[in-house]
């Protein structure tokens, strides 16, 4: 078969929106924008991207696609295409859905200032996202982490030929301990009891007894309250067994009196209106207005931390309190202990028996070998 001439395909300059050349029309390359080639090859018609800017980069890669026809190069999708394949794709892994949310959330949010090319993208692009904002430094590094993962896919799939992020840096995290979550102290929580009523505060019990995040509370089925006052958390990955807290006897009486929403009877807090991303926030905003009722600075995450600290402050065994809470690793329950009395009663335990000022009476004998 003789191979298909050059002159069959064609590359081009496919000038992004803010390019001062745009107006000089495709046949331009002395900027920077991504090369595309389009014509025909196998008797099909051919317009994918290159995935370079590379002007030289591209001609070798026309030559190698006309001598080889049914090697076809792969077609660099867009950047928003790009986000939806990847979040689709962790779908597909059974991500969970926060997980998947706070994922889209962070790669839109990237789009929305980056080339809309993923040829185009640069580590000043990955850098922008990192430095917008007065953001904490743990958000900045979740983002950078989020987006480098992103971008690793992009890589693996072939549409990139390095990763941008890799010669972009985390951002410095300060001690843990100051940034660390504070659990209530005790005042605050009569406090904030004494300022919610009604649904309110069976929601705010609802947190404080049982340590689900927002959005699980969002998505919490009437079916998870179960006869005996149990509340199903969640189930262990791969064997599908329950993880249950047994809820007070009060607590339990009152999510069973809660009304049920008109047209979505199903859930405790949530109307079926919207999607549970929207309801979350809708929740977050009723702890807030509790908490300025109150006096308090309340925040959701700050009822799952109260609830961990306190089984902690009882010796609760980490491993139990790591179980209640989901999480995927114990590390993450440690940083629960240094809130803990009860772990420094342990710590005081350990080291009361030490005595390096103390001597024998008389000094140690080690026998010989040979007696």
């Amino acid at each position: 078969m003789t191979p298909m001439p050059t002159d069959f395909l064609k590359l081009y300059r496919r000038h992004a929106a803010h390019c001062l050349h745009r107006d000089q029309g495709q046949n331009y390359t002395l900027c920077e924008c991504p090369i595309y080639v389009y014509g025909v090859a196998q008797g099909k018609d051919v317009r994918q991207s290159l995935g370079t800017t590379d002007l030289t980069k591209a001609q070798a890669e026309l030559r190698r696609f006309a001598q080889k026809p049914r090697e076809l190069t792969t077609r660099v999708p867009s950047l928003a295409e790009a986000i939806e394949r990847y979040l689709t794709d962790c779908q597909n892994r059974n991500l969970a859905e926060g997980t998947r949310v706070s994922y889209k959330q962070t790669l839109l949010a990237f789009a929305d200032f980056s080339p809309p090319h993923l040829a185009h993208i640069t580590p000043d692009d990955v850098a922008a996202l990192r430095d917008r904002g007065t953001r904490e430094p743990r958000t900045r590094l979740r983002e950078i982490v989020v987006l480098r993962t992103f971008l690793k896919f992009c890589v693996k799939r072939g549409w990139l030929e390095k990763n941008p992020a890799d010669a972009v840096g985390n951002p410095q995290i300060p001690d843990s301990h100051e940034f660390a979550t504070v659990p209530y102290a005790r005042e605050e929580v009569d406090l904030l009891q004494a300022a919610a009523d009604g649904w309110e505060a069976t929601l705010q019990r609802t947190l404080l007894y049982t340590g689900l995040r927002i959005i699980d509370i969002a998505r919490l089925r009437r079916t998870a309250l179960e006869p005996s006052g149990h509340l199903r958390l969640y189930k262990i990955a791969k064997k599908g067994i329950p993880v249950k807290v047994k809820l007070p006897a009060s607590l339990a009486q009152a999510l069973r009196r809660l009304p049920a929403w008109e047209g979505n009877p199903d859930y405790f807090f949530w109307d079926g209106k919207g999607t549970a991303h929207d309801h979350t926030k809708f929740l977050r905003a009723v702890i807030l207005r509790i908490g300025q009722r109150a006096g308090v600075h309340a925040t959701p995450h700050r009822y799952r931390d109260t609830f961990a600290v306190e089984l902690v402050s009882k010796g609760t065994d980490l491993r139990t309190v790591q179980k209640l809470m989901g999480h995927r690793s114990i590390r993450i329950t440690e940083k629960y202990a240094h809130f803990s009395p009860a772990e420094q009663h342990l710590l005081d335990a350990a080291t009361a028996g030490i005595d390096f000022e103390q001597r024998p009476a008389t000094p140690l004998i080690v026998d010989s070998l040979h007696g």
